[in-house]
């Protein structure tokens, strides 16, 4: 095993000239986190993540477009009266967009799967939430050639209050295809996905083997069934938290609880294609850390984010610290360690390749020097193809603009949920409504009266568009 004895931290700030890179920060309320992020043909990024802007109740899943400097260009929200989630977006050209997340805007409140998709400028187009009786939170997801998604995460029971992993396959309308529960007598959690080829997909996170926690891989056929499963940490407890694939092996990272430790230390694990252990990599740093994401461009530009709170490593005292650090392919050091922190808590989301062979990144920043969100904000960090970084955050971007923040919701509908009728404001009397469901379909259309009857509806998500002013708006509403 190979130790990290002290990894070296660079706080100079520089760019390159002609190399894009960035470090901003974007807030809409005093909770708003990235999540997940994706890059488009013309260099520009979507991130995904939640929101309190879009609304009083709860946070909400949004989606927002940066160009490829960071500046915002459009955000736009989706979800209801619970909490949503977007934890991966996906990109199709000329089609629109893909959010993957999970939703407690369901008929009973309990989390579920949620898939949202929209057009090229963000406009709903569908939203469909699908899981067991029990609680469903997603952590990964992998779009297939076939522009199907494989979704990997949780899902836990009422009455047992464990954890199982939750595989589902949909089509490209995100329909379900099939579902996968993989299960032991304690908690299983899914935390990562990769595409292999065509027929193929590896899926990481924390499981159990005689007894004792452990991480695994799986290697699954995209059909649903496994091809093989392995754990890891021998006498130690180890957890996955991102995986890749290059050059005929896979790369995991997380944490280790070491013998001598109580608290986590980062973990990275190198494997070859059956899941034969390789080598691996950890630290002795005072404190927790852990490895949160991975990025890998070619075998010497092996990079690894780290959440971290060790004193030995701390830019602020308060929380935990992003670091990003670059290896080799066989976890030699390789001369590049970079700090993007505030004063409070920071963690990264999601890292990724870029267009220009840089990368670039997501997560959530806790910063008291932020105005005016005194909370959570969104970081998307990006660096550029020679490690050119900007260290100090451009803060308090703007996540919504005035147009949009005032346009967020139209008319108010209420009961909502409803089982029978559906009750509009007076002012919409006489109005032209249309009621679509979540496909897409109109299944209902007509005149705002006194209330509108919904009883004949089956229990789901449903949207309502009025004609107002020569201006369509639209709600979500739930029937029961």
């Amino acid at each position: 095993m190979k130790r990290i004895l002290v990894i070296l931290v660079l706080f100079l700030s520089y760019v390159s000239i002609g190399q894009i890179n960035f470090y901003k920060t974007y807030t809409g309320s005093a909770f708003d986190e990235g999540q997940g992020v994706t890059q488009l043909p013309d260099s520009s990024y979507a991130i995904t993540g939640s929101s309190a802007a879009f609304s009083e109740l709860s946070g909400q899943a949004y989606l927002m477009l940066v160009d490829s400097l960071g500046n915002h260009l459009w955000t736009k929200s989706y979800g209801g009266n619970g909490s949503d989630w977007g934890r991966r977006v996906f990109h199709k050209p000329g089609v629109g967009f893909v959010i993957a997340g999970y939703t407690s805007t369901t008929v009973d409140g309990s989390f579920n799967y949620y898939i949202i998709q929209t057009d090229e400028s963000g406009v709903l187009v569908s939203e469909k939430n699908f899981g067991t009786s029990n609680w469903e939170r997603l952590w990964d997801a992998v779009m297939l050639p076939d522009d199907g998604l494989i979704l990997v995460g949780e899902t836990e029971g009422e009455s047992s209050e464990l954890k199982d992993i939750y595989i589902v396959r949909t089509d490209d309308q995100g329909d379900t295809l099939w579902t996968r529960t993989i299960s032991t007598q304690y908690d299983d959690v899914a935390y990562a996905a990769e595409i292999i080829n065509d027929t193929t997909v590896v899926i990481g996170g924390d499981s159990w083997e005689n007894d004792e926690p452990r991480s695994t891989i799986i290697s699954m056929h995209i059909d649903g069934f496994i091809n093989w499963q392995t754990y890891y940490g021998d006498i130690v407890e180890t957890g996955i938290r991102d995986l890749k694939y290059y050059n005929n092996n896979l790369y995991a990272g997380g944490y280790i609880v070491q013998i001598t430790k109580d608290d986590w230390d980062l973990w990275a694990l190198k494997t070859d294609m059956n899941g034969n252990f390789v080598e691996d990599l950890t630290d002795d740093l005072e404190g927790t850390d852990f490895l949160s994401s991975i990025a890998v461009k070619s075998a010497s530009d092996f990079y690894i984010a780290i959440v971290s709170d060790s004193p030995d490593l701390g830019v602020f005292p308060e929380g935990t610290d992003v670091f990003i650090t670059k290896f080799n392919i066989n976890f030699d050091y390789n001369g590049f360690s970079k700090s993007f922190s505030g004063v409070n808590s920071d963690v990264t989301n999601q890292m990724i390749n870029t267009i220009d062979n840089g990368i670039v990144f997501t997560g959530t920043c806790s910063d008291d020097r932020v105005q005016p969100s005194m909370g959570s904000d969104i970081m998307i960090v990006k660096i550029g193809p020679n490690d050119e970084a900007i260290t100090t955050a451009d803060n308090g971007n703007d996540l919504v603009s005035i147009i949009e923040f005032n346009n967020k919701e139209g008319f108010k509908t209420f009961p909502n949920p409803t089982a029978e009728k559906l009750f509009l404001p007076e002012t919409l009397k006489g109005m032209t409504y249309s009621i679509y469901n979540n496909l897409g379909k109109e299944v209902q259309a007509g005149e705002v009266d006194s209330f509108i009857d919904v009883s004949r509806f089956k229990s789901g998500i449903y949207h309502i568009k009025v004609l107002q002013e020569n201006k369509y708006s639209t709600v979500r509403f739930i029937k029961k």
